[in-house]
Formats: structure tokens, C-alpha cells, sequence
């Protein structure tokens, strides 16, 4: 018990806060590391993702918004425009012609945002006769309020569940310092505790061999008194 409460001492003031706090400084700074990196990851890849779907918006538009906008049909360009609405991260979407008359035709939806995280903008062409003739403009205008919606989620899931992660396998190891600091001052203790459970014995013994001194000097004294009698009576006979 003695030996488990200065161990337990020596862990409060000595080598137990140290390793905990460097294992707990080197998981820490590990975990953000890897997590920076995985929602790095994650961004570049969801940008690719919303690029991608621009691209996907014109190879699939272009064509029959050229048509609608060399008809002049305004009907038939907004349906379509709502229809790209309602993809993921677009939020403005505007069809401009491209003409020299007094009054172009302008077709948009969404909400125009003057700083877009993303904005891309695809000419919009009709054959005529044989050649394609430039009618007119399709901008469309993206936000990532989605993707970092999505990274603040998964960074709080990420240092959650590896925080929780971290402080169990450090109180875990110091839990395991504790255990062999513990041992190691169980294995030095013996020696101490043999000598201290021989002392009484040894005492004993000594004890016991005081009583026999004691007898043997009894005994040669009455030896020695023995012997002197008869030459007293040898010396008192006439």
C-alpha cells in the first residue's frame, strides 16, 4: 500500500504529467494536422464536383437555349433556367442576349450575388444558314455556402470523435505508467520487507540463546561446588 502511494506521488509530480501532456500535445497537433488536410481535401473536391456541373449545365442547355433565345421565347427560357436552378450549389442563373437592338432580351433567376464564390459564363449559339451565329450569353453563379456547411460538420465530428479518442488512450497510458511504476516499487520492496519480517525471528532466537548462556554458567558453577565440598571434608578430618 506504502509502495502504491508513492508511486501514485511520484506520477502527480514527476514522470506521469509530463508523458501525459506530450501525448496529449503530439495527438492534438497530429489530429488537426490530418484533419486540415482531409477537409482540404474534401474542398477541392466538392469545387471539382460543382465545376463539373457547370460543365454538365452546358453540354445539356446550351442547345435548346439557343433555340428558345433565337425564338425569342421568354416562357420557354425561364422554365429552363429554373430547372438549372434546382441543381445543388447554383443560385444565379441569367441568359443574355447579345444583339444590337435597342432592347436585348434578359432573362435571369436566383439571387445575384456581386462577389460569386464561382461564376462561369457560356456563349450561346443558333446555325443559321449553315454557320453558327452568336446569340447571346449564359452566366450562371455558384456558391460553397454548402460545401463549408458541410466541412464545419465533418470538422466537428473529426475533432470530436478523435478528442474523445485521444484522451482515452492517454489516461489509458498513464493508467499503464502508474502500473509499472507501481510493479517496479513492488520488486524493489522485498529485500526491505524480508529483513523487517527476520528481525522479530532473530530476535526470538536471541532471546532463547540468552536463557541457555545463562543455564551453562549455573551448571559450572555447581559444578565447581561440587568439587570443592569433599576436599573441605578431606581438610576437617583429624
Amino acid at each position: 500500500m506504502t509502495a502504491t502511494w508513492r508511486s501514485l506521488d511520484r506520477l502527480r509530480g514527476g514522470i506521469g504529467l509530463r508523458l501525459l501532456a506530450r501525448v496529449l500535445l503530439f495527438s492534438v497537433a497530429i489530429t488537426l494536422l490530418l484533419t486540415l488536410f482531409q477537409l482540404y481535401v474534401d474542398y477541392r473536391r466538392d469545387v471539382r464536383a460543382i465545376d463539373s456541373r457547370m460543365s454538365e449545365i452546358a453540354g445539356s442547355y446550351l442547345q435548346s437555349l439557343g433555340e428558345g433565345l433565337w425564338n425569342l421565347d421568354r416562357r420557354q427560357l425561364e422554365l429552363q433556367i429554373e430547372g438549372i436552378l434546382r441543381l445543388p450549389a447554383i443560385r444565379f442563373v441569367e441568359i443574355r442576349e447579345t444583339t444590337d437592338r435597342a432592347d436585348p432580351l434578359l432573362v435571369s433567376g436566383g439571387r445575384h450575388q456581386d462577389s460569386a464564390a464561382m461564376s462561369r459564363e457560356f456563349p450561346l449559339f443558333h446555325m443559321a444558314r449553315g454557320q453558327q451565329e452568336q446569340l447571346g450569353v449564359l452566366s450562371i453563379d455558384a456558391t460553397l455556402d454548402d460545401v463549408y456547411r458541410a466541412l464545419l460538420d465533418k470538422a466537428i465530428v473529426i475533432v470530436t470523435s478523435q478528442g474523445a479518442t485521444i484522451f482515452l488512450v492517454s489516461f489509458f497510458i498513464l493508467y499503464l505508467t502508474h502500473r509499472l511504476v507501481t510493479i517496479s516499487w513492488a520488486i524493489r520492496s522485498p529485500p526491505a520487507a524480508a529483513a523487517t519480517a527476520l528481525a522479530p525471528a532473530h530476535a526470538e532466537e536471541q532471546g532463547r540463546a540468552r536463557p541457555r548462556r545463562g543455564c551453562v554458567r549455573d551448571h559450572a558453577r555447581d559444578s565447581g561446588a561440587r568439587l570443592r565440598r569433599p576436599s573441605r571434608e578431606r581438610t576437617a578430618v583429624p
